[in-house]
């Protein structure tokens, strides 16, 4: 399931030499079906987080007191940590 998404990735970027964004925008729903959410951290640009999804729900939230950013499928969840 996920492992697929990032295969995908891999082979767009390495071996087709695709931008990170354009693997995500154009490769990942040509190739893959299905619901899906995902987040990747760009090679190029390690402070660049892409966030993707198809159907599935995704929520982020930022804790400026830990420094921390929260991904989930809900805000509950979040909430809950």
């Amino acid at each position: 399931d996920s492992q697929i998404i990032v295969e995908t990735l891999d082979v767009l970027v390495t071996d087709r030499n695709w931008k990170l964004v354009n693997a995500i925008t154009k490769g990942i729903p040509r190739y893959i079906s299905g619901n899906y959410t995902g987040i990747a951290v760009d090679g190029a640009d390690p402070s660049t987080i892409h966030m993707f999804r198809d159907g599935n729900p995704l929520v982020m939230a930022y804790d400026s007191t830990l420094g921390v950013i929260w991904l989930a499928s809900t805000k509950e969840i979040i909430d809950a940590a």
